[in-house]
């Protein structure tokens, strides 16, 4: 992921595009790949009503 989203911020630099803006989007862009898989997964616990799941993170959470 991180390798596919420098790559295309790479290229848009090389096309003269606004550094700051490239940089910000590439930020961005990657937070948002990182984060789909478990913002999809606690969605989905929470329309079942997966209880359990929400005690384990809040438990990791807690332990740092």
């Amino acid at each position: 992921m991180r390798d596919q989203e420098l790559q295309k911020a790479l290229h848009q630099l090389k096309q003269g595009q606004d550094a700051e803006k490239v940089i910000e989007q590439f930020g961005h862009q990657l937070i948002n790949k990182i984060m789909h898989h478990p913002t999809m997964k606690l969605r989905e616990a929470a329309s079942e009503n997966k209880c359990e799941m929400f005690q384990q993170i809040k438990s990791f959470l807690t332990s740092e």
